[in-house]
């Protein structure tokens, strides 16, 4: 081992007009990116009132410039050109959004069973989703916009305190009839009686199904 050190520099990177630069954000505030777009893609957001009045408010904040007002923080928070120069396309509204009932998905995600809440708000998210088809031009992307609740309440390890449960916790011995049931019917095994009553049948069915739906996973954070 040695005390020799060997400084590898900054690779250039190159941009718009084939210049070349070190900093990604310099290169681009100053000549865009090596191959820009005309258009970016359709996308439509699917959220509550609130949540889609912030996404739209942030879709014109990301094409609008930005800086800090003391320049000697411009070094490690460089100037915001906008999305439009940065990247040769403004970033554009939604085409559609479709509103979650803010009382609804609160509901939701505040169900005694871990996966009864995950299911239970896909499944408010993903009721538009067969009017998408109906749209003139298909949306590329859907944003879910996520409120604080459902991000604390939705995630694999979470919880909710008894005193904010929207339901009835099962019963310990509920909880247990039901894992067996589902083991036995995992591994072929017939119950007798489970299948002549309709209400175990439906129960079993939806513990199924809560049983896929292990966590809510937002694609974007939680607003």
């Amino acid at each position: 081992m040695t005390d020799v050190f060997h400084f590898l520099g900054e690779p250039l990177l190159q941009f718009g007009h084939g210049q070349t630069a070190e900093d990604p954000h310099d290169g681009l505030a100053l000549f865009g990116p090596a191959e820009p777009r005309t258009q970016m893609p359709d996308h439509v957001v699917i959220g509550t009132d609130r949540g889609v009045e912030l996404w739209t408010a942030w879709c014109a904040a990301l094409n609008a410039p930005a800086a800090c007002l003391d320049p000697a923080r411009h070094r490690a928070w460089p100037p915001y050109p906008g999305f439009d120069v940065a990247f040769g396309a403004r970033w554009p509204n939604p085409v559609r959004h479709y509103v979650v009932d803010a009382d609804d998905l609160s509901d939701a995600s505040r169900k005694a069973d871990k996966y009864e809440r995950a299911y239970a708000v896909a499944g408010l998210y993903m009721k538009p989703a067969d009017r998408l088809g109906k749209l003139d031009a298909r949306a590329a992307l859907a944003v879910c916009v996520v409120p604080d609740e459902v991000h604390e309440n939705c995630r694999p390890k979470s919880s909710v305190a008894i005193a904010k449960r929207s339901d009835t916790a099962r019963s310990r011995q509920e909880e247990k009839f039901l894992k067996h049931a589902i083991d036995d019917r995992n591994s072929g095994q017939a119950r007798m009686f489970d299948d002549e009553d309709p209400a175990v049948l439906a129960v079993l069915e939806e513990m199924d199904e809560f049983e896929e739906a292990r966590g809510f996973h937002p694609t974007f954070g939680a607003s």
